[in-house]
């Protein structure tokens, strides 16, 4: 197939096509050892060590460029998860403005950002960077809420209600509940 050469591709420089996915994150948590390797820090190290100096945050430099950003370049992102149940503990989650702190992943898998790093990796192989926009949501249903947070169909309904509010043109819905 012949690509359209009418198509104003320089036009989604100033509205570029959105593509919102909702997981379970797209940060993770680590300690840097002495040797400037870093540990990832799961579920169990973040909660019990939220108040751990050393624990540290941050996002794949793979989503640094393809992230929407607002008219003051902050990252467009969005948490629905305001606390959870950990083994019997309810854990506050206070959202800092940081995305890497804000969007930790706190299962194991790192689903949010094996998917959201598979979209990144194409927008840069084939140089979309300034066309294709992703704007991650955090809705993460593996560690269940607590009775105060919100129910796995309600993280669902507000994740989609984010995505229309920032203009989605493509939904990427990673959930279960």
């Amino acid at each position: 197939m012949l690509a359209d050469k009418s198509f104003n591709k320089e036009a989604l420089k100033e509205d570029p096509i959105i593509i919102v996915v909702v997981d379970d994150g797209i940060g993770n948590a680590y300690i840097e050892n002495a040797d400037g390797t870093k540990t990832a820090q799961g579920a169990t190290a973040f909660f019990t060590g939220q108040d751990n100096p050393e624990l540290k945050y941050e996002i794949h430099p793979i989503f640094k460029d393809v992230l929407l950003t607002d008219e003051n370049g902050n990252y467009v992102y969005k948490t629905v998860v305001d606390s959870y149940d950990f083994n019997g503990t309810i854990y506050e989650f206070p959202h800092n403005g940081d995305i890497a702190h804000d969007m930790v992943s706190f299962t194991q898998k790192s689903h949010g950002t094996a998917t959201t790093g598979v979209i990144a990796f194409f927008i840069h192989k084939f140089g979309l960077e300034d066309y294709i926009k992703i704007v991650p949501i955090k809705a993460d249903n593996y560690l269940r809420p607590t009775g105060v947070s919100l129910s796995g169909n309600e993280w669902d309904k507000k994740s989609v209600d984010f995505a229309l509010e920032v203009g989605a043109d493509i939904l990427s819905l990673s959930i279960s509940g």
